[in-house]
């Protein structure tokens, strides 16, 4: 069964992509961290905060983000799909798994 964000989580989400893909990447930072604070033990903030992380080149830090929102649901794909995507360098212009409706495109 195929498992779906919360709406306000993915709200949260859009909003960050949509911020990101303007390169608004201060924004981007607010609004990951706000997510942070207000959802403390889901793991969409950091697999945005891996996501923004990687734009701006830095891959460790990236990395380490996308396994604590696998720490925090080892079942959530997003992460799982970035770590493959970022890890393996194959995203070939794609932005990356933001939500779990991402994860059929990054897949392919």
């Amino acid at each position: 069964m195929k498992k779906c964000e919360s709406g306000d989580l993915k709200r949260f989400c859009l909003r960050v992509r949509e911020s990101m893909l303007l390169g608004d990447y201060e924004k981007c930072m607010e609004e990951i961290c706000y997510g942070m604070y207000h959802y403390p033990h889901a793991p969409e903030p950091h697999n945005l905060m891996g996501i923004l992380l990687e734009k701006q080149s830095n891959h460790l830090l990236a990395m380490k983000h996308f396994r604590a929102a696998l720490d925090f649901d080892p079942t959530y794909e997003p992460a799982k799909a970035n770590i493959a995507a970022y890890a393996n360098f194959n995203l070939h212009g794609q932005e990356g798994a933001f939500t779990y409706d991402d994860c059929l495109e990054l897949c392919k």
